[in-house]
């Protein structure tokens, strides 16, 4: 489907889907570079704000505690993955099922 080809109106609801769509990727790259960051990483910095403001660094570089951090922040990191994998998945059928209204 050629975008010149359509309706005012039909741009309107497809151009917001394809730019969700390219935001899903771009989420999608992102997400496993930080999990290749996470099993890379040598030690795991966290920055704390406060409800006031004030910030704590902390830095964790505990045996023990690092490899808790990483499991914990590897399994965060793919609920998030998964989460932008179904919503891909469903706009595109959404883009799908438009182009095939489009043709009827």
């Amino acid at each position: 489907m050629k975008l010149e080809n359509i309706s005012k109106e039909q741009k309107i609801a497809i151009l917001p889907i394809n730019e969700a769509i390219e935001k899903t990727k771009e989420d999608e790259k992102d997400i496993n570079k930080y999990l290749r960051e996470i099993k890379n990483c040598k030690e795991i910095k966290v920055k704390i704000i406060r409800k006031n403001g004030n910030k704590i660094d902390v830095t964790f570089v505990n045996k023990y505690m690092k490899q808790w951090l990483d499991e914990e922040i590897e399994i965060l990191i793919n609920v998030m993955k998964n989460e932008v994998v179904q919503l891909k998945k469903e706009l595109l059928k959404m883009q799908k099922e438009g182009e095939k209204n489009e043709q009827n």
